[in-house]
């Protein structure tokens, strides 16, 4: 049976102990759901991957991976993680593939790969979207938002990522391998219509949520751009609507920013992102672009809602300056900085090639700080051909919009055969696609939650990582291989090609395990627990320090995917007491350790996360 390859690669640092209080700088998506696959099933391709699903755990010594036994569907495509309050994976989205609008869908699985059947249908999502927005619904424990691009009706060039599209949402309540719609006055709310004043408009797949908003608990970001269905015209202005999730069961328009001037290009809508950096001040939202001179993406101030009624500040990635480490001559200038635009006209430079940097830019983010804005991509030149492609780091702490930006230079192929002038690669149009294979741009980008950044290659099962993002990247102008990984610092390498990343609410505590799940069961304040050793060996030693008195207690442990391990009863003492587990006989991985001591007035229980060396 075919299969696709589904990686949950849970992030964190080396002897780190992750319990329920996170350290700030532990943010964002803790499990990624990722989902490989082969070059021709990209995000908008109906086709089949052959490989299994796996766990990948970052831990402090080479990532395990572990494989899933189930898989009961064989699409790729983008995938997206639903986490609990406690950060524990409880299902992951994967679209069914169909270009239709009338059997489009979008799936839920289980995180062992077990399809999650929804009472009342599937989410009829476009196949295009890869920016599909999971959130928990604020003060629910069960219940996700899913806001994505509705399937249009048609589309130009043969894909529905091409197509500026309604945006929708549902809300479900999901209950281990069965989930459904949660309904209001108007019945249930499956693939609801976003509106702005009574009025639906058509929307790029890009989108982001950030970590907290003025009114509400989360805003929903998304770039309003005319289309006509199956049309390749785009309207050349655009506006950003903001939404606004609360305690509510219904998203709300919020704020619409100023109309900004752009331009238009007929494949626009795929490959323009949009990002928040993790403070959720500063919003990047792209264009993307094939023409020369001609890419931009515009960063909005959304510190406050005056802030981001105002115009943005629009980065045209020709004019950035290229620090070039040293002083160089470029048309009879001298200087350390220089714009790629600059080599349209001048050649015999050395870089001539960078007058293409700016075209097909595709991936960008923010780092951790928020003072560096990465991208991934660019250097198109001619279709059927490779080019070199980019890793730019943008100084957003520089003069603006003409922000310093250090390069990386990703070769087009193996022997570095690209031409001199303009960057291109080999052709594959008629040598059976070899070179294709051989051709491995820079595409996405993502930070993950051990602080560090990975990026992905076209045909390639690597995510490569970017060690300490908010420091000044290395300049290297020379074409080659980018790769910082070191022995303590590795690649993260799977077995099929890494399409998409999950996308995430950036800076945002998915552990936060503080909220009441029943009026008798909370989080409790009165239990302390500290565990060792770090990691975890044959023996697993508790000291449980708690002020409350209680008839019982049970010490549980399960893995991600909430199988139970192991559990025991204990007599809880006031104050300190010691407890000792056998735990050789669990692999090595990431474990959750529960102690609930049952009183009087209800059930306190501690959740904290151990790793098994």
């Amino acid at each position: 049976m075919n299969r696709f390859s589904l990686y949950l690669i849970t992030c964190f640092i080396a002897n780190i102990l992750f319990v329920s209080t996170t350290n700030s700088q532990f943010l964002g998506l803790p499990v990624w759901p990722l989902v490989t696959g082969f070059e021709q099933s990209g995000p908008t391709q109906d086709l089949t991957s052959t490989t299994l699903h796996q766990y990948v755990i970052w831990n402090s010594s080479t990532p395990i991976a572990m494989d899933i036994p189930s898989g009961s569907s064989n699409k790729v495509g983008p995938s997206h993680a639903g986490v609990n309050e406690c950060g524990e994976l409880v299902f992951f989205t994967l679209h069914n593939g169909d270009f239709n609008a009338a059997t489009a869908e979008l799936n839920l699985y289980d995180a062992g790969g077990n399809q999650i059947i929804v009472t009342g249908g599937e989410m009829n999502a476009s196949a295009g979207d890869d920016e599909i927005q999971v959130v928990l619904r604020p003060g629910s424990v069960n219940q996700w938002f899913f806001i994505y691009n509705l399937a249009p009706s048609s589309y130009p060039s043969t894909s529905p990522g091409y197509q500026a599209s309604y945006l929708a949402y549902s809300l479900v309540e999901v209950m281990g391998t069965t989930a459904q719609y949660i309904s209001d006055g108007s019945g249930p709310i499956k693939d609801r219509l976003l509106d702005v004043g009574g009025t639906n408009y058509q929307y790029f797949p890009g989108k982001a949520t950030s970590a907290s908003s003025f009114v509400g608990n989360h805003d929903i970001y998304a770039q309003r751009r005319d289309q006509a269905f199956g049309s390749t015209v785009i309207s050349s202005t655009f506006e950003v609507d903001k939404f606004v999730i609360d305690t509510s069961k219904t998203i709300a328009h919020a704020a619409t920013s100023s109309t900004v001037s752009s331009y238009s290009w007929s494949l626009m809508a795929a490959g323009s992102p949009i990002e928040l950096d993790p403070n959720s001040n500063q919003l990047l939202v792209m264009a993307r672009s094939q023409n020369n001179n001609q890419q931009e993406a515009y960063l909005f101030d959304v510190s406050s809602p005056t802030a981001f009624a105002a115009l943005p500040t629009t980065i045209k990635f020709s004019e950035l300056l290229i620090d070039f480490d040293s002083t160089i001559s470029v048309s009879g200038s001298l200087s350390q900085y220089h714009a790629p635009m600059e080599f349209d006209i001048s050649t015999g430079t050395g870089f001539d090639w960078l007058r293409n940097m700016e075209r097909k830019i595709v991936g960008v983010e923010f780092s951790p700080s928020g003072d560096y804005l990465y991208f991934c991509g660019g250097g198109y030149q001619s279709s059927g051909n490779s080019n070199l492609s980019y890793l730019g780091q943008i100084d957003l702490t520089t003069s603006g919009p003409n922000y310093i930006t250090r390069l990386q230079v990703q070769t087009s192929d193996p022997l570095n055969s690209y031409n001199s002038t303009t960057g291109t690669g080999p052709t594959w149009s008629s040598s059976n696609y070899t070179n294709l294979w051989l051709f491995h741009p820079t595409a996405k980008i993502q930070t993950c939650y051990d602080g560090n950044m990975y990026f992905t290659k076209g045909r390639s099962s690597d995510l490569f990582v970017l060690p300490d993002p908010d420091a000044l990247m290395p300049i290297n102008l020379t074409p080659h291989d980018i790769d910082f990984s070191t022995p303590s610092i590795p690649n993260i390498s799977t077995n099929g090609y890494a399409n998409n990343m999950p996308d995430q609410i950036d800076g945002y505590d998915y552990f936060d395990c503080g909220g009441s799940t029943s009026t008798a069961e909370h989080e409790s304040t009165t239990i302390a627990i500290e565990l060792g050793p770090v990691p975890a060996n044959d023996r697993l030693q508790i000291k449980l320090d708690s002020k409350v008195r209680a008839e019982y207690g049970t010490l549980q442990i399960v893995d991600l995917t909430g199988k139970l391990l192991f559990t025991e009863a204990f007599i809880p003492q006031i104050g300190t007491s010691s407890h000792d587990i056998n735990v050789s006989t669990l692999g090595s991985g990431v474990y959750l350790l529960t102690i609930e001591c049952h009183t009087n007035s209800g059930i306190e229980h501690k959740t904290i996360r151990f790793i098994k060396q």
